[in-house]
């Protein structure tokens, strides 16, 4: 899933000021790259993100992913790109505590009409490539954080979208399970083909995984290599 900004900057009121967090930003990746982002606090990471995952709309600008032109869709059209075109991995998992990890993991499915055999068989086989059949039963209270963050990707691939967006995946992980965290990214990525962005901090235990660095700093992209 090709992905284009052109011109993209957004602007955060705040009081009588208004605060940039992107500034005329333009990049393109091309399908089936796996892009590493990253740049200190406050530098736009994750508004990047959630501007292409249309969680916001830009405040100037083109986003442009695959056929869908973002910063010109419904409401309605917005709910359907995230459902069909992106799956988004978050630093704080954002699990339902009452659901199990296969109901959870079931859920988009459910709101996308699935009946409930083919879904139970669609997350049941996500689980089970996850490494966590074992643990298909338990609630997000009774697993640990690397078993919390692998439900979460299994949820984001329920329906099998071509972009995985993962915003700091491992920033509540300790090192051993964050960088297994990443490894499973990063296999997913060889494995699928799929279009990965991914921010996070541990750029030395992701850079095995992907051949593109972007680092952005107050809001613009200041560095752009390959690796």
């Amino acid at each position: 899933m090709d992905i284009r900004l052109r011109g993209v900057s957004k602007y955060y009121p705040m009081g009588r000021a208004v605060v940039p967090a992107l500034r005329h930003v333009d990049l393109e990746v091309p399908s089936g790259q796996f892009v590493l982002i990253r740049g200190r606090s406050g530098s736009g990471k994750s508004t990047l993100l959630h501007l292409i995952a249309a969680m916001d709309r830009p405040t100037a600008g083109e986003i442009v992913v695959g056929p869908w032109k973002l910063d010109r869709l419904s409401v309605q059209e917005q709910a359907r790109y995230r459902r069909h075109t992106v799956g988004i991995v978050f630093q704080h998992f954002h699990l339902i505590p009452s659901m199990s990890a296969l109901g959870n993991v079931e859920l988009p499915l459910l709101l996308d009409g699935w009946s409930p055999r083919e879904r139970r068989r669609r997350a049941e086989m996500l689980l089970e490539w996850m490494g966590l059949w074992d643990r298909r039963t338990h609630r997000p209270v009774e697993l640990s954080g690397g078993e919390q963050q692998r439900v979460a990707i299994a949820r984001a691939l329920a329906l099998d979208p071509p972009l995985l967006l993962a915003d700091e995946p491992t920033g509540n992980l300790d090192s051993q399970t964050a960088s297994e965290i990443l490894a499973l990214i990063g296999r997913i990525h060889r494995e699928s083909g799929k279009t990965v962005l991914l921010v996070t901090h541990d750029v030395q235990q992701a850079a095995p995984f992907t051949r593109r660095l972007i680092r952005l700093q107050d809001g613009e992209i200041v560095e752009d290599v390959l690796v």
